[in-house]
């Protein structure tokens, strides 16, 4: 037999030896390809390339904020490039990088032969989600108290961080517009600040509280705040300066 059939041999022979590995929890295995298979190079490389797409998936799904009520992988960039080790017993996918807004993510694929890395490779995904969200039903100015009238939940296609979108009106009503928001424009946290429950000079109830004994008195608000912070008040009846907290829109809090 020639140099060159014994090699040949030796090949072929190769490919029956091996046998799939089982693979760990956390992990994907591989099976081995068959004689067809290997004589179609492109047509493995695609099976594969689906296989991991549905691996990232799946990875990326649990991941996904409340807020995002549908999303799809667009791209994975690499993977039409990709091709796994020949050695490989199975794969495992780990995190790497995001955006801010969430919808470019960097996937790592590590390829383990005998529990052991021995190959990384990084894909560029793509993502598209959805959400039901605030948005503005009329412009609203700068500086404007935001009311029921001006909002609604409608679907979005997410294009700033998920964190940034409020999920219903109830938590943007009374909050004050930091800058201008256009008409059908998603109401985002930066966009908005919350409304002052107390304004420097209101007229305030004064509850003064201990274990056994509840008092009311009128005051004024010496400094404007919103519920749970300490301002000053002056209490009308004795003209005495109190450091009280604020429990809702026009009372405050004295504990003794």
């Amino acid at each position: 037999m020639t140099k060159l059939g014994a090699a040949l041999l030796v090949v072929a022979l190769a490919g029956f030896a091996r046998t799939p590995a089982r693979a760990a929890p956390g992990q994907v295995s591989r099976e081995e390809p068959g004689p067809a298979q290997k004589e179609n190079f492109s047509a493995e490389r695609a099976e594969f390339a689906g296989e991991l797409r549905k691996a990232v998936e799946d990875y990326l799904g649990p991941q996904m904020p409340q807020i995002v009520a549908d999303w799809r992988l667009v791209k994975m960039g690499g993977i039409e490039h990709e091709t796994p080790p020949k050695d490989y017993e199975a794969y495992r996918i780990a995190p790497g990088g995001s955006t801010n807004s969430g919808d470019r993510r960097t996937i790592v694929v590590e390829f383990l032969s005998n529990d052991k890395v021995i190959k990384r490779t990084s894909l560029n995904c793509v993502i598209e989600m959805h959400a039901r969200a605030v948005v503005a039903k009329r412009d609203v100015p700068r500086g404007a108290t935001i009311t029921p009238d001006m909002v609604e939940v409608a679907g979005v296609l997410v294009d700033s961080p998920p964190s940034e979108l409020y999920g219903g009106t109830e938590d943007v009503v009374g909050r004050v517009a930091e800058r201008n928001i256009q008409s059908g424009k998603v109401v985002r946290k930066s966009l908005v600040g919350r409304g002052v429950d107390v304004k420097a000079g209101d007229l305030v109830v004064i509850v003064a509280k201990s274990d056994a004994v509840q008092l009311t008195v009128r005051g004024i608000a010496r400094k404007e705040g919103v519920i749970g912070e300490m301002i000053p008040v002056v209490n009308l009846r004795s003209n005495k300066r109190l450091l009280a907290k604020i429990v809702e829109a026009g009372t405050v809090r004295v504990d003794f």
